[in-house]
């Protein structure tokens, strides 16, 4: 094999690893984001409540947890059509997006999202909370007294059933 011949080999060995590492990026990303809203999946939210928990628990970094849950996109769905499900999930993502800059984002189920924030500004963050419309919310920090990671979801979970029940809102 003459020099020229290795070069063009080396050459289309490295554009084949080229278009082999894009596919592989893109099915990381596919995999960890959500390709509706381009947000973090559940899996990762999983990973950085544990994170975020454990720095918590070993060495005082407090944080927020909230949840985001969407009214009405299941009748929304029925009787409009998933198209306008879509957008409306779509919307609120961007809210989201743009209210919550300083925070992690995550879209966890069909109309659930979860917010992790560093530090404990639970006022100033529920300003910015209720202030996206067609959605329950709720939030708790590490400085309500949260035992475990499951007592401080639980408390969001929680806490957005019973606005859900007192608004007459549907919980699909």
């Amino acid at each position: 094999m003459t020099l020229k011949e290795k070069n063009e080999y080396l050459e289309k060995a490295n554009t084949k690893l080229k278009q082999e590492v894009q596919k592989l990026r893109l099915i990381i990303k596919n995999y960890k984001y959500d390709s509706l809203t381009g947000l973090l999946r559940r899996s990762d939210f999983n990973d950085r409540f544990d994170e975020m928990w454990y720095a918590y628990k070993e060495f005082g970094h407090r944080f927020i947890l909230a949840m985001v849950d969407l009214n009405g996109l299941h009748a929304l769905n029925r009787d409009v059509s998933f198209e306008a499900g879509d957008e409306f999930i779509q919307t609120v993502a961007n809210q989201l997006k743009d209210k919550f800059e300083d925070s992690i984002i995550f879209r966890i189920g069909g109309d659930e999202f979860m917010i992790l924030k560093r530090g404990n500004d639970i006022g100033e963050f529920n300003k910015r909370l209720n202030s996206i419309d067609g959605v329950e919310v709720f939030s708790t920090t590490t400085q309500d007294g949260h035992e475990t990671e499951v007592d401080m979801f639980n408390a969001v979970d929680d806490g957005i059933i019973k606005k859900k029940e007192k608004n007459g809102s549907e919980r699909v």
